[in-house]
């Protein structure tokens, strides 16, 4: 048992920042203020986690209320779908994305669900840029 990949702490623009890691230039001090995201992860004997925390740690601006809700409604549509064996992650996509699309949003980055998926059916990724690389 140990960690599935390294702790990610970031705040403010860092927590945009895709797989985020600490440089000495690139530091930010928490405020009152913002967002905090926190992500981590650990291998068991029976599977593996990855958690990502999204928290405000102060007051927060319209649009990253919106974005965060958009986000949250996208991740519970993914949540109630009901998708036949074989589906593929891509597939599932666009119902975690859409409330960002109604908005004219998007983000560029899987879903948590790749994760899921990748760990029941091998080479399952969830996300527009793996659509040509699997269909036939």
């Amino acid at each position: 048992m140990d960690l599935s990949f390294e702790n990610i702490i970031a705040y403010g623009k860092n927590a945009a920042t895709v797989h985020y890691a600490p440089k000495e230039n690139s530091n930010a001090v928490i405020q009152d203020k913002g967002m905090l995201l926190i992500d981590s992860g650990s291998n068991y004997l029976d599977g593996t986690s990855d958690i990502t925390r999204t928290i405000s740690v102060g007051p927060v601006t319209k649009e990253m209320k919106q974005d965060y809700t958009r986000v949250l409604k996208g991740h519970l549509s993914l949540g109630h779908v009901k998708f036949p064996r074989g589906t593929r992650g891509y597939h599932l996509d666009a119902f975690a994305r859409r409330p960002l699309w109604d908005a004219g949003s998007n983000y560029y980055h899987g879903q948590v669900m790749d994760r899921i998926l990748h760990l029941c059916s091998r080479n399952i990724r969830c996300g527009h840029q793996h659509a040509k690389e699997h269909d036939p």
